[in-house]
């Protein structure tokens, strides 16, 4: 377990992201950190639930892995600043591009993203693929055979990304 410390450290990684949104997860904010217990709580009881609950879904589904969208958008260009359009509205980029690879991370679970469809600028949508822990090569193997299916030309015209809810 790291130490709450740790935060001390990661003040002048801070300074030089140059993203604003992502720099500000970075920077502690005094007196709203966890508090030790707090802290413990999460890695002891919260982060073994959240492992308990995705190997449920994955076991009552009878699945390997999860397969779900690397980002509810296609890739932003570089930078795209601290907001993004989801549904029309502007929301915080980092926590919106992040959040469905969130759980598998905490847990530890391995992960890749592929490339799937192209939007009408030529942007990807990404698959997310996550294993349960020690899943590397189940998750290596079902990968190398989604990326096969979904090769994407590098340039030229591609199918535009269609969503119905």
């Amino acid at each position: 377990m790291l130490p709450l410390s740790w935060t001390r450290d990661t003040v002048g990684v801070a300074a030089r992201i140059a993203s604003p949104d992502v720099a500000r997860l970075l920077r502690p904010l005094p007196g709203h950190g966890p508090t030790e217990d707090a802290y413990e709580q999460a890695l002891t009881v919260h982060r073994p639930a959240l492992d308990a609950l995705l190997h449920a879904h994955l076991a009552d589904l009878g699945l390997d892995v999860l397969l779900l969208p690397t980002a509810p958008v296609t890739a932003p260009r570089l930078f795209p600043g601290e907001h993004i359009l989801l549904a029309g509205r502007p929301v915080p980029a980092f926590p919106a591009l992040l959040r469905n690879t969130d759980p598998s991370s905490i847990v530890g679970w391995p992960a890749i993203t592929l490339p799937a469809v192209r939007d009408e600028q030529g942007l990807p949508f990404g698959i997310d693929l996550q294993a349960p822990a020690n899943g590397d090569l189940t998750l290596l193997e079902i990968a190398r055979a989604c990326a096969a299916l979904w090769v994407l030309p590098r340039r030229g015209k591609v199918a535009p990304l269609r969503y119905t809810p």
